[in-house]
């Protein structure tokens, strides 16, 4: 190991500093560069990176390359879940489940596997902020200026809130393909709160959202900076079904490439994989089918 793994409190304040003087001032103030940091995960060898932000914040992302010099396809796994889980839980899934980032990675992909911001902000109509996606966006053009990367070949891979974000990110950032599992859809169709209700209370998750239940005009708006190939992964058991299925429907009205796989009674995060037990994955045959359809999706894309 060549650096420390957590970055010295006296760096910490200077980073702050910089960061609130450039957002203060972002037009005097050059940004900081990218941080990283030489690392292990179980004996492997990655780059704990911190990717600097339009507004001048820090996202932290593992990155795993293959051995050899590129450039390499790359993949960005985004997790689920609330975000700012940091460094620490981020090496730590990779330990205890990264059967989707092993697979990518023994197929000859950069990994990188990042974070995003907790914050949302709700109206009175809705969400209102997203600055989430755009920390994605920030991690994706990083992805695509590294050196042992093919700038045309940054793909991604998420899931949950992960993919909502997602979503909204390759709509500001092309990439040349993305497997979205179970995003919930709240925010890229501005569903109000009552519509958000109104689908957690029904008996039924078999049903499509209605135009009704959200802001069709902003839906259309957002899904038609889209330009990706777009995999959405979703099971019978999963209550956000109804809004995969909407979201693919607008797409498809858009005219844009987008595809849907839906598992028999499959629940919402099925599409990690098993935690790994006695050091090896175990997958149910219905788990592995998902993950090798992801990846010829992607590798399709990139060939």
């Amino acid at each position: 190991m060549k650096f420390v793994h957590v970055i010295p409190l006296f760096l910490s304040i200077i980073l702050i500093a910089s960061s609130a003087l450039a957002q203060q001032n972002n037009k005097k103030v050059k940004p900081p560069k990218h941080l990283v940091y030489e690392s292990e995960v179980d004996g492997l060898p990655v780059q704990e990176t911190f990717v600097y932000t339009t507004d001048g914040l820090y996202i932290p992302a593992v990155v795993v390359k293959p051995k050899g010099p590129g450039p390499f396809p790359a993949v960005l796994l985004v997790h689920g879940g609330s975000g700012g889980v940091g460094m620490k839980t981020l090496k730590g899934t990779m330990s205890t489940r990264n059967m989707v980032g092993e697979r990518f990675l023994g197929d000859g992909y950069v990994v990188v596997r990042c974070d995003f911001r907790w914050k949302q902000v709700f109206g009175k109509e809705g969400p209102e902020d997203f600055s989430m996606s755009s920390d994605l966006i920030s991690v994706i053009r990083y992805t695509k200026k590294l050196s042992y990367v093919d700038s045309e070949k940054v793909c991604m891979y998420s899931g949950s809130h992960g993919s909502e974000n997602s979503v909204q990110a390759i709509g500001g950032e092309d990439v040349a393909a993305a497997v979205l599992n179970a995003p919930a859809g709240f925010v890229y169709m501005r569903m109000p709160r009552e519509s958000l209700n109104e689908l957690n209370g029904r008996s039924s998750l078999q049903d499509m959202l209605t135009d009704d239940m959200i802001d069709r005009e902003v839906a259309n708006s957002n899904f038609k900076s889209i330009n990706s190939p777009t995999l959405f992964v979703v099971g019978t058991a999963d209550r956000f079904l109804p809004a995969v299925k909407k979201t693919v429907a607008i797409l498809k009205e858009l005219g844009k490439e987008s595809y849907i796989d839906i598992y028999p009674d499959m629940k919402h995060g099925f599409y990690w994989g098993p935690r790994k037990v006695d050091g090896k994955y175990d997958p149910e045959p219905t788990v592995a089918e998902a993950l090798d359809k992801a990846v010829t999706f992607l590798g399709e894309r990139i060939k």
